[in-house]
């Protein structure tokens, strides 16, 4: 039988993504581009056929009626950090009877479909098992699939990559990691952003003015939704 998993994306506030890119792009700018980059993963998830559903973590209702229109769920969360708005999705995650859950940011421009099979490959074998996917540096996390929902403690922030493993093998769960160059890449400096201008074919997809006047309008939000992972 297929183990039914969830994937869940969490997204913040858009009056506070991408910060650190302040230097080279507007507000409008950095919105657009997260919304672009959080199309990209939704139709990298569709396409991949292995998972039943895709749940959107935010606290923006531009965010929910974006991933409205793009045939996707959205659940909103108060606000008080990343780890505490995914504990409620987790919830949700149990509540709705799924079996595992594939955490993917939002700012992950390169992912593809492999890395999303390999990491199913990975996790769904076994009762109690982790797979946890590092960022580039190694002191993040970039995806974390747990099965099933609930058994780890979410620890994303400053050295996440490092907290994740501790807590999986102190509780005796079966810990993977998978790393690739497409999947550690996120989206963080204005160094990074220059990269992915130079790679045209990601910017051929999707027309980022079209996405900021569909999508952005000129309300200002200040819900808190403390950065970093």
């Amino acid at each position: 039988m297929k183990t039914r998993i969830l994937a869940i994306i969490p997204v913040k506030d858009l009056n506070h993504t991408k910060s650190r890119l302040r230097p080279v792009l507007t507000l409008a700018e950095r919105q657009a581009l997260t919304l672009h980059i959080l199309s990209g993963t939704i139709q990298t998830l569709k396409a991949s056929d292995k998972v039943q559903c895709i749940l959107v973590l935010t606290p923006d209702d531009r965010v929910l009626s974006f991933v409205k229109g793009l045939g996707v769920m959205g659940l909103k969360d108060d606000g008080r950090g990343l780890n505490q708005a995914l504990r409620q999705a987790t919830r949700w995650a149990i509540d709705h009877d799924f079996e595992a859950i594939l955490i993917l940011p939002c700012d992950i421009p390169f992912l593809d479909s492999e890395d999303i099979k390999t990491i199913m490959g990975m996790g769904v074998e076994g009762e109690r098992v982790v797979v946890i996917v590092p960022n580039e540096g190694k002191n993040g996390t970039n995806a974390l699939f747990v099965k099933p929902p609930g058994i780890l403690r979410y620890s994303f922030g400053i050295d996440s990559f490092t907290r994740h493993q501790e807590h999986a093998f102190a509780q005796h769960f079966k810990v993977k990691v998978y790393s690739s160059l497409s999947i550690g890449f996120d989206l963080d400096d204005p160094e990074q952003y220059r990269f992915l201008v130079g790679e045209q074919h990601f910017f051929e997809k999707v027309n980022l003015n079209e996405v900021k006047t569909r999508y952005i309008d000129s309300n200002s939000w200040n819900s808190p939704y403390p950065a970093g992972r």
